[in-house]
């Protein structure tokens, strides 16, 4: 199969041809309260609302928020800064504002050249680009240093969030 090369080659449709995943719909039952009221000759009187049954619908696939405001900035990282910044999110926990990063991870997921052995014994990675993205970041406010933790930063929750905010 060759590769389209001009716009041309895509289809154009009249509908969005990526319909949502995980998108589930779910039923609660709610049950109907009873309260006495005193009428207007003073008898007490039972009221009984009614049941009711909600319908609703549930994005059951793990996202994160990325907030308009740091959209620009973010193009202008570096490449092992971006990577860094991909990273980062595919880290983040719900609710928390902070992230453990592992070097060997960040170079796998980042596909930077895996070690080679010699005769010596087995290679070493480069860590370069690792603390190269990571002092951008902290430069740039994407993240900052946690005291006691080497790899552990707080993520700066007004660009990038997992969760509810207003729940920190």
């Amino acid at each position: 199969m060759s590769k389209p090369k001009r716009l041309q080659d895509f289809e154009a449709t009249d509908e969005n041809p990526f319909p949502p995943e995980g998108v589930e719909h779910r039923t609660s039952y709610k049950k109907g309260t009873t309260r006495e009221v005193i009428d207007g000759v003073g008898e007490v009187m039972q009221l009984t609302g009614l049941a009711q049954t909600v319908s609703y619908r549930v994005d059951t696939l793990p996202f994160v928020k990325v907030y308009m405001g740091s959209l620009r900035q973010t193009s202008e990282l570096s490449v092992p800064a971006t990577n860094l910044y991909w990273y980062v999110l595919g880290m983040l926990q719900p609710g928390r504002d902070r992230v453990t990063l592992d070097i060997g991870e960040f170079l796998d997921f980042a596909r930077y050249t895996p070690p080679v052995a010699t005769d010596d014994g087995p290679g070493r990675r480069s860590t370069v680009h690792y603390y190269r993205a990571i002092a951008e970041l902290l430069d740039r406010q994407y993240l900052a240093r946690c005291l006691g933790a080497e790899h552990t930063f707080f993520i700066n929750t007004n660009r990038f969030f997992n969760g509810d905010r207003t729940k920190l």
